[in-house]
């Protein structure tokens, strides 16, 4: 996956759990991000801060300093645009989702025709297909 499609994604992510949240510090977004990809994937906390600063810049964010005790807390929230963005990521990867679920489906069906098959993978993929089809 190029550079450009992985900060895409990690953006749509971390709006994702501000949106969720309402308002969170950036290293509960991290300890998120490190829960949502199961410890496969592990972004550095300086890449969450980078991006966390830029879709502050993008006004897909605000930033909010609030005191706690003798420490100083970034606070982030999600804007109407930052609203809108997730909305429409979410959108154009359901329908990536979709037209890829339709393509393996298809294969599925020449590879049983050729006596090489994965039922299990063939019903799953069906399942999740019949469920998009209706937003489709």
């Amino acid at each position: 996956m190029d550079e450009v499609k992985a900060k895409g994604m990690l953006k749509a992510f971390m709006l994702g759990i501000i949106i969720q949240k309402g308002r969170v510090h950036g290293y509960e977004i991290y300890k998120d991000l490190i829960d949502l990809g199961k410890n496969k994937w592990r972004p550095s906390i300086g890449t969450i801060y980078r991006m966390l600063n830029e879709m502050v810049k993008e006004g897909l964010i605000e930033k909010q300093e609030i005191i706690e005790g003798k420490r100083t807390v970034i606070y982030y929230r999600p804007t109407q645009q930052g609203i809108i963005e997730f909305v429409v990521r979410s959108k154009l990867f359901l329908e990536k989702v979709y037209l890829g679920l339709s393509l393996l489906t298809a294969t599925l069906q020449e590879l049983k025709k050729a006596g090489m098959t994965d039922e299990e993978l063939e019903q799953k993929v069906r399942k999740i297909l019949e469920l998009l089809k209706k937003y489709f």
